[in-house]
């Protein structure tokens, strides 16, 4: 997971949307949101093509 946060601060720092050190900070801070809800999905399985509880989990956050 770790890597996941390096590699997507690296990305987003690479096209200049922030510098390295502020794009790592905003990462660092939605990782614990991040995290929940990959336990929370985890937690809850569901067959592919039927992921009803993880697509109103996603379609809630976005709203």
């Amino acid at each position: 997971m770790r890597q996941t946060v390096l590699a997507l601060a690296l990305a987003v720092a690479a096209i200049g949307s922030a510098h390295a050190a502020d794009t790592t900070q905003l990462v660092q801070n939605e990782l614990p949101q991040v995290t929940s809800w990959r336990r929370d999905i985890h937690q809850h399985p569901e067959l592919s093509n039927r992921e009803t509880r993880t697509s109103a989990l996603v379609a809630a956050q976005l709203k």
